[in-house]
């Protein structure tokens, strides 16, 4: 079975702390690639978890089964409307104390 490819969109505090370490030790998915708006810091920490930088949203959707979006809230819509070449589904988490949660699929 093909692993599912799995992209990252913002790297900042939350993705580096708890998504990218559950996401790089699991088995079923490669992470395929990531897309943060901060070049060089988000090059680093591609470098750091062996993952292409995705030079934009486009590019790394195109690339990739499911997207997971952690950038501030205020743009998820923004991003997420940004995604539309995604073939699988886009993941949007909000701290529970947020407004809403959710994902996308490309149906």
């Amino acid at each position: 079975m093909k692993k599912l490819r799995v992209g990252v969109v913002g790297l900042g505090g939350i993705a580096q702390k708890a998504w990218l370490p559950v996401l790089g030790a699991a088995t079923d998915w490669t992470l395929q690639g990531a897309w943060s708006p901060t070049r060089e810091k988000a090059e680093r920490i591609c470098e750091t978890w062996r993952m292409p930088y995705a030079a934009s949203l486009q590019d790394l959707a195109r690339d990739c089964d499911a997207v997971f979006v952690h950038t501030s809230t205020a743009t998820h819509y923004q991003v997420v409307s940004e995604l539309p070449e995604c073939r699988g589904s886009t993941f949007v988490w909000i701290n529970p104390g947020g407004k809403h949660s959710g994902c996308r699929t490309a149906d």
